[in-house]
C-alpha cells in the first residue's frame, strides 16, 4: 500500500512540476512507523533488493522492532527515552536525584503512574531499586539502544544464517563500538546461543 501511495505521489508531482521530486522515503526499504498500533512502511528498494540474504536480514531485523520491549527505539528519541528512564528510577527511590528538568520529570512520573497497574508499579519499583544499586545506570539510554541493535541483529542472524549479511547492515565499521558489536555477534553465532535459539524455535538449518 505504501509503495502504491509513493508511486501515486510521484505521478502527481511529475504532472504538476514536470519532474518527480526526490523524497526522503525514496531510499527506505522497510521501516517501522511510530503509529498506534505500530505499522510498517514498505518502500520500493525492498522490492528491488536482489540479494535474498540481505533482504531476509533487513526484514527480520526491522520486524523485530515491533516487539513491545524494543518498540521504544522507534517511538522515542534518545532524549525522550532518557526522561522516561529517569522518571522510572524514582519509583525505586523517591530520593533519587534526577538529571533532567524537574518539570519534565514530573510529567513523566505522572504519565508512568497512570499507565502502570498496581502490580506494574511494584515490579518497576523492584527493578529500579536493583538498577540504582549498580553503576550501569549512568548509561541506561545507550545500553538500551545497544540492546535493541543486538536483538534485531540476532533476529536477522536467526533467519538468515548468514553472518556477512547481518554484519553488513549492523554498523559502520569505523569505530571501536562497532568492532565490539561485531565480536559479540560472532560469539552469539558460534558460542552455542544461536544453535539453542534455533532448536527452541524449530528453525535449525538442515545439515548444520
Amino acid at each position: 500500500i505504501a509503495t502504491a501511495i509513493t508511486g501515486a505521489g510521484k505521478c502527481l508531482a511529475s504532472r504538476i512540476t514536470g519532474r518527480a521530486d526526490r523524497h526522503p522515503d525514496d531510499a527506505v526499504g522497510l521501516r517501522v512507523n511510530p503509529t498506534a498500533p505500530l505499522s510498517l512502511f514498505v518502500g520500493e528498494p525492498l522490492l528491488r533488493e536482489p540479494d535474498l540474504q540481505h533482504l531476509t536480514a533487513h526484514v527480520a531485523a526491522t520486524v523485530a522492532l515491533l516487539r513491545p520491549e524494543l518498540a521504544l527505539a522507534v517511538l522515542l528519541s534518545p532524549e525522550a527515552l532518557t526522561a522516561v528512564l529517569e522518571a522510572a528510577l524514582t519509583f525505586g527511590d523517591a530520593s533519587y536525584v534526577c538529571r533532567i528538568d524537574p518539570k519534565l520529570l514530573k510529567a513523566e512520573q505522572k504519565r508512568l503512574g497512570k499507565a502502570l497497574s498496581p502490580q506494574g508499579k511494584v515490579a518497576l519499583s523492584r527493578l529500579a531499586s536493583n538498577v540504582l544499586r549498580t553503576s550501569a545506570r549512568a548509561n541506561l539510554t545507550a545500553a538500551y539502544f545497544d540492546a535493541v541493535r543486538h536483538t534485531t541483529s540476532r533476529a536477522a542472524l536467526l533467519m538468515t544464517g548468514d553472518f556477512a549479511a547481518v554484519k553488513a547492515r549492523a554498523l559502520p565499521m569505523h569505530s571501536s563500538r562497532a568492532e565490539l558489536f561485531v565480536r559479540e555477534l560472532a560469539v552469539f553465532a558460534v558460542g552455542g546461543e544461536l544453535h539453542t535459539l534455533r532448536v527452541q524455535t524449530g528453525s535449525q538449518l538442515s545439515g548444520k
